[in-house]
């Protein structure tokens, strides 16, 4: 017999009555996502240490990923707190016990997300065979959009390429302003199974009357309206116009200034969320227009056009 209801009210009786008592109810547990994959082999499953959140990874890959290292960080008031870290300490897959943990056959790290931001989900893509070719982290930092950074990356094979790709969102699946706080899946024995299988583990601060939520970027960071975009990040001017007389006569375009990426960085076709391509730190594009003298969208023109955030360039 189903005692579901009963076993509720008495839940929310419970509850009810600590708070009148001025007791704290208990937290919720931690949620794991499901995990992507085959899941063949050795199940894993792995939490930061209390209070922290997950930055990254080390790897290793041959021609998919055989190996993978947490990276953990603590989080004050929504925000990554501390010391940077410093090498990941446990690890997962071929070649991930002993010292240093995963040690490199191709990739390594670690890669963290940029901005000081953390992990609120992973796009994991999987082989023919339904194992994990690699991973991307979705961050999220606070004032700036939600970035899905680069690959873990693998050996070039054409016969041993990602066919399919699933995103695991934090947000989507135990709400805003959570974040992951350690990872799931399963390796195979040997290094050419790698891993087979990945997913998160989930977490929601708590939010007190004097700490702001975590800022997932879900709402308030969509960015002002696309009229607000008019300047360079030097003054109030809108996008200016580009007169150039040549041999072939006279051309028309917009003029743009040269801005350097002080971390890496997307470009985007839009406000956050289709990607473009890639920049690293040193990059050099040409920017015709910024939001809030710099401090939202930048309009790019060359080397592609498309929407970087201005808080990553210099």
């Amino acid at each position: 017999m189903w005692h579901g209801d009963n076993i509720l009210g008495r839940l929310l009786a419970a509850a009810t009555l600590a708070l009148a008592l001025g007791m704290a109810p208990p937290a919720l547990a931690d949620t794991k996502t499901n995990i992507v994959g085959a899941g063949d082999g050795t199940p894993f499953s792995w939490t930061c240490p209390g209070g922290d959140a997950l930055i990254g990874w080390g790897w290793n890959a041959l021609y998919n990923m055989t190996g993978i290292a947490p990276v953990c960080q603590a989080l004050v008031n929504g925000k990554p707190s501390g010391a940077k870290p410093g090498a990941p300490t446990v690890g997962f897959g071929h070649a991930c016990s002993g010292s240093p943990v995963c040690k490199t056959i191709i990739g390594g790290g670690p890669v963290v997300c940029p901005n000081g931001g953390f992990m609120i989900g992973v796009e994991v893509s999987l082989n023919a065979q339904s194992h994990v070719h690699h991973i991307r982290a979705i961050c999220k930092a606070d004032g700036h959009p939600r970035e899905i950074i680069k690959a873990s990356t693998t050996v070039p094979d054409p016969a041993a390429v990602a066919v399919s790709s699933s995103e695991i969102s934090c947000i989507s699946i135990v709400g805003s302003g959570s974040y992951a706080v350690g990872v799931l899946g399963a390796f195979g024995k040997s290094v050419g199974t790698g891993i087979t299988a990945f997913g998160l583990i989930c977490s929601s601060p708590d939010q007190s009357a004097d700490t702001p939520p975590a800022d997932t970027g879900d709402a308030a960071d969509a960015g002002p309206d696309t009229a607000d975009v008019g300047d360079t990040g030097d003054s109030d001017l809108q996008e200016q116009i580009d007169v150039g007389i040549g041999p072939d006569g006279v051309s028309f375009g917009p003029k743009g200034k040269a801005r350097v990426l002080r971390e890496p960085s997307t470009l985007y076709a839009d406000r956050g969320d289709t990607e473009i391509a890639y920049f690293d730190a040193g990059d050099t594009v040409i920017v015709s227009a910024c939001e809030r003298k710099g401090r939202g969208w930048c309009k790019v023109i060359r080397p592609q056009p498309g929407l970087i955030w201005g808080g990553d360039l210099k």
